[in-house]
């Protein structure tokens, strides 16, 4: 038992040291992008693939939801989009309670592509504090979101998802 204590403590404290050092190289614009034009259908469903098993594990059901014409690509570096989508995805398995849904979904809005990610868990509290980085409690993941959509000129907001929860909108341009 104390084994698999240190364990896990060990574990988070390794995730607690590569978030600092990502919302580090961030914020001292260390860290690079290279957008090119993503297939954002192809890119939702790889998300969506890899993420479901995932959520399967943990209790919840993970759905994918398109609009029913094609989506327009959007201008994001791969790598650095699947790092939000993954915190945003992670935070909402980790804080919905088991057997209850995750939707991954998108939609085009003007000249602008909106990823969402909702679930049913207890929601954010306060949604102007969740990006800051000074409190422990909230975590370093949407600081760090946060700071990647910015770097792709896009934004990431918070809102109540109806019948409990919170839902994440990632607005990122098309290409």
């Amino acid at each position: 038992k104390y084994r698999a204590n240190i364990l896990s403590e060990a574990h988070r404290m390794a995730q607690l040291v590569q978030e600092l050092l990502s919302l580090s190289r961030l914020e001292t614009a260390a860290r690079q992008i290279m957008p090119a034009k993503l297939d954002t259908e192809a890119f939702l469903w790889e998300v969506y693939e890899t993420w479901q098993p995932v959520a399967a594990k943990a209790g919840d059901r993970l759905t994918l939801r398109l609009p029913d014409g094609a989506l327009p690509p959007i201008r994001a570096d791969e790598d650095a989009l699947k790092q939000v989508m993954a915190i945003l995805l992670s935070n909402a398995v980790q804080h919905t309670p088991s057997g209850t849904q995750i939707e991954l979904s998108a939609v085009a809005a003007g000249r602008t592509v909106c990823l969402s990610v909702a679930d049913t868990g207890p929601g954010i509290a306060d949604k102007e504090r969740a990006f800051q980085t000074g409190d422990a409690s909230l975590g370093l993941g949407l600081s760090i979101a946060q700071k990647l959509v910015a770097l792709h000129h896009g934004s990431i907001t918070i809102r109540d998802t109806p019948g409990g929860g919170a839902t994440l909108q990632v607005t990122i341009p098309q290409a």
